[in-house]
């Protein structure tokens, strides 16, 4: 599947002349005669531009192959076309397509060979201290500052004496 885009006529367009030629003129003329060409196509051309021109065209070789003696209605013609999208996306490689989530293990030794290959470097650490805010709480209140809470002490105190995580 693409965008939600519209169809290009022209592909609508074709789409009804593979219907007549599959059909039959007369079930073609008679399966929309209550109804405008123009407005059908347009709603037509509206619903299937998230498909892609090889799932339509797979979704037309099915009804060929249905055995269905009339053209199809929009729904239809648009779940022949999700079935068609999901046969293609089956259909693709194995290594072009992702794995499922949590198919695959990379240790760190494969994920750095990776990154090296495409030449990312992490980023450099910071040379802030992450507990510069504890060292200013605890400065602020020795120098007697009494707007500080309590707990923003007894918080930065604990920062300064927990070891680095990393």
């Amino acid at each position: 599947m693409s965008s939600s885009a519209a169809l290009p006529r022209a592909w609508v367009d074709r789409l009804f002349e593979e219907f007549g030629a599959i059909y039959g003129a007369q079930k073609l003329a008679t399966m929309w005669s209550g109804s405008s060409l123009e407005v059908t196509k347009n709603r037509w051309a509206a619903s299937l531009g998230i498909f892609e021109g090889a799932t339509i065209k797979m979704a037309i070789e099915s009804l060929i192959v249905s055995g269905n003696g009339w053209p199809p209605e929009l729904p239809v013609f648009y779940e022949t076309c999700r079935q068609a999208a999901l046969s293609l996306k089956a259909q693709v490689p194995a290594d072009k397509a992702l794995p499922a989530p949590g198919g695959t293990y990379t240790t760190r030794e494969e994920a750095a060979e990776i990154l090296a290959k495409i030449g990312y470097s992490a980023p450099a650490k910071p040379r802030v201290d992450p507990k510069a805010w504890a060292h200013r709480v605890l400065a602020r209140a020795a120098a007697g500052d009494e707007t500080l809470a309590l707990e923003s002490i007894r918080m930065a105190e604990r920062a300064i004496k927990a070891k680095d995580a990393a």
